[in-house]
């Protein structure tokens, strides 16, 4: 029997470009719907979000700005990571374990999004529960289906293509429920 994926976007507001001497300040997570190999079935999404004590001192002003994130208010009132990794894992196999499906991650700046993640899991969650290869990248996805070079496809662009609005980032679920919608427009 053929696995099915199930495909989680997702979205990370960090303050510098890797983790470690770097810091995830808040992580979001919404389903996105399952596929088969064939056909690709929307469901309702099912959220994820914890916003995360920051894990060492440095950062960059400009990224931590455009995350709009308080690093002083997150190191009082944040989730600490090893609580915060835990929780998602939880609820990573839950929703697997919900839809019999494997977790797939779908985010649009992808590559970021998931070091962050992986490293998160490995180095506070005790692993992942999503394996070395459970990816896929929205902006490489529609940059294929729309005959566009890759570094010419914005998220903007995106959305106004394929959901009919513009919208600039946001909270961090917010843009993986519209990751999610943009994915459910490409499929």
């Amino acid at each position: 029997m053929v696995p099915v994926d199930l495909y989680i976007a997702v979205r990370v507001a960090a303050d510098g470009p890797v983790p470690g001497p770097h810091s995830m300040l808040a992580l979001g997570m919404a389903t996105a719907g399952t596929f088969d190999g064939t056909t690709f079935t929307r469901h309702d999404p099912t959220t994820f979000h914890c916003e995360l004590q920051p894990i060492s001192a440095e950062f960059i002003p400009e990224t931590l700005a455009a995350t709009g994130l308080d690093r002083a208010s997150l190191a009082r009132t944040g989730t600490a990571p090893v609580v915060a990794m835990r929780q998602n894992a939880a609820w990573l196999t839950e929703q697997a374990a919900r839809h019999d499906a494997r977790p797939v991650l779908v985010g649009r700046t992808l590559g970021h999004d998931w070091m962050f993640i992986s490293w998160y899991h490995a180095r506070f969650g005790g692993g992942s529960p999503l394996g070395e290869a459970a990816h896929l990248d929205l902006t490489t996805l529609y940059a294929l289906r729309a005959g566009r070079p890759l570094h010419a496809v914005t998220g903007p662009e995106m959305a106004e293509r394929l959901l009919g609005h513009r919208r600039l980032p946001g909270h961090v679920l917010d843009d993986a429920l519209e990751q999610a919608a943009l994915l459910a427009a490409l499929l």
